[in-house]
């Protein structure tokens, strides 16, 4: 049977021709990120993630996959620690800077798409972003937040309440926020107490 090329492991024989495949491109590209949509190989690729993630894939096979150095078993989780150390980054350079103040756009954005997805972040996920400094869930609320520290501040300093007009050092119309924030016809009784304190 050998001599007629019968195959005595078929599904490990089709899997070591795949993973050939797969090391072909690798040579010939230097990496190993092939979307599901692009052709066999991808479907491949996609379906020994989701064997792993059930548990359903060979110590031999996991070993072979992971020699490669760009293999991840969940790109989409290494793509939103890449972002999220980008953001770290940014911050650790600039102490000054806060995640409110960041003037990548494409940082807001990956912010505001992880705000609006709470539940369906890892707990992991959710306690890194509230790490990062001005993180809010509710960035209208962190505004609130520090405005009326800036008040506080101001308060300490000078004994009374900013007129209209006050503008802070940073450019920050005190005077108006507060004129604003006291005008509010759906402010919380929680602010409400505050602004009177």
């Amino acid at each position: 049977l050998d001599d007629l090329g019968f195959s005595w492991d078929p599904i490990r024989e089709k899997w070591n021709e795949q993973y050939r495949d797969l090391q072909d491109f690798f040579n010939l590209n230097g990496h190993t990120k092939i979307r599901a949509s692009t052709g066999k190989l991808g479907v491949w690729i996609t379906l020994q993630r989701q064997r792993f993630a059930k548990g359903h894939i060979s110590e031999r096979e996991k070993l072979l996959l992971e020699q490669f150095p760009d293999w991840s078993w969940d790109r989409a989780m290494d793509s939103w620690k890449a972002k999220y150390q980008d953001i770290q980054q940014l911050l650790a350079a600039n102490s000054d800077l806060s995640v409110r103040s960041l003037n990548s756009q494409s940082s807001q954005k990956w912010l505001t798409k992880q705000r609006a997805k709470k539940t369906k972040l890892t707990n992991e996920q959710q306690k890194s972003l509230e790490s990062l400094r001005g993180f809010s869930w509710d960035p209208h609320d962190h505004t609130w937040n520090s405005s009326f520290d800036k008040l506080k501040r101001y308060l300490k300093h000078n004994g009374s309440y900013p007129t209209l007009s006050y503008v802070s050092d940073d450019g920050f119309r005190l005077g108006s926020w507060l004129n604003r924030a006291r005008a509010q016809k759906h402010l919380s009784s929680e602010r409400k107490q505050l602004l009177q304190s």
